[in-house]
């Protein structure tokens, strides 16, 4: 008990300085298969360090490219929002001049609005200005930028050293059993992510095609968006409409349009929740439709944005443990 203990202590009092050995584990395993696959033909350092200046490259060309086309459109999608509802505003005035019965009191109201807003942009952009600017969260994230890499690099490296020794120190009487079961759930998690990037990809271009469709400006960058957040289930969808609607809004063309932005997210949704993630992703990892958005749920409510992130795979190694649990008890109790 004393050694759990103290162990819990120990990761507590090093949680700021986890961040960048978690996610070169994760990277490092995502990364594997490749750096195997490679070793064929070149030696494991080289393989390893390809991969890693390959991701870097990958990383740069994002933010230097996609990051700012993304500030971009937030910018003007922010800026069209008070133009949006001044346009709204000269559409309501004359229901509410007739309901107060005094244009000025409509009028009074349409300013009010306006200046409202024009406050809460104000903020907005304060806040980003805030964070950008922040000394310490810039530190913490070129600390992670850079410590990550190379971490990743030495684990990706040693991995089948690490593997080896782990599983040369097993017991007899449980190694079968372990091996068992990290097969399994090695199995299980790439039998998501495979499943979860396909789903992603199709609903990206389902989206792409729908929005097209329904004459939406920037409709390229919204079904693309919504195809990489889709790896989130439900948020991904949900953030999609969300910004369909503003740009909608903002750039208000007729009614009919926004139904039909809300249609195609509807139908894009019953294809990806009735076909694409119980075809990919559901049926390959055995997780019930119910466990999966319970999981997302837990997720987010104890860890927040990483929780979602990270719910799904947690939840299917959890399922192949109970199910190699009770297929043991099933077994040992005929």
């Amino acid at each position: 008990m004393l050694t759990v203990l103290l162990v819990v202590g120990t990761l507590y009092s090093l949680d700021g300085i986890g961040e960048p050995f978690f996610m070169a584990f994760v990277g490092a395993y995502l990364f594997n298969k490749i750096a195997h696959r490679l070793e064929r033909y070149i030696p494991r350092s080289v393989a390893a360090g390809f991969i890693i200046l390959t991701f870097l490259i990958v990383l740069f060309l994002v933010s230097s490219v996609v990051l700012p086309y993304l500030q971009n459109e937030l910018v003007s999608l922010v800026k069209g929002v008070p133009n949006f509802a001044e346009r709204v505003m000269v559409k309501v005035q004359p229901l509410l001049s007739s309901i107060s019965g005094d244009p000025l009191t409509a009028t009074n109201v349409r300013g009010q609005v306006s200046t409202y807003l024009g406050d809460i942009v104000k903020w907005s952009v304060q806040l980003i200005i805030n964070l950008l600017s922040n000394g310490m969260l810039l530190a913490n994230i070129l600390t992670l930028a850079i410590l990550t890499p190379v971490i990743m690099f030495y684990m990706l490296r040693d991995w089948p050293k690490f593997i080896r020794n782990v599983n040369q120190r097993l017991p007899d009487t449980i190694a079968p059993t372990v091996r068992r079961i990290f097969k399994r759930i090695d199995a299980t998690l790439t039998a998501y992510l495979i499943g979860q990037s396909t789903v992603c990809m199709a609903v990206g271009a389902l989206c792409v095609i729908g929005l097209f469709l329904t004459g939406i400006e920037k409709f390229l960058f919204l079904g693309v968006m919504t195809g990489v957040l889709t790896f989130i289930p439900y948020l991904g969808m949900m953030i999609g409409l969300c910004a369909s609607l503003s740009i909608a809004f903002t750039t208000f063309v007729s009614w009919g349009q926004v139904i039909s932005i809300i249609f195609v997210f509807f139908f894009v949704l019953l294809i990806e929740g009735k076909i694409l993630t119980p075809w990919f992703v559901g049926g390959r990892i055995g997780l019930h439709p119910v466990f999966i958005l319970f999981s997302l749920l837990a997720g987010g409510t104890w860890f927040g944005f990483v929780g979602i992130l990270f719910a799904i795979p947690t939840a299917a190694i959890i399922g192949v443990l109970v199910r190699e649990a009770m297929g043991h008890s099933t077994h040992k109790n005929p």
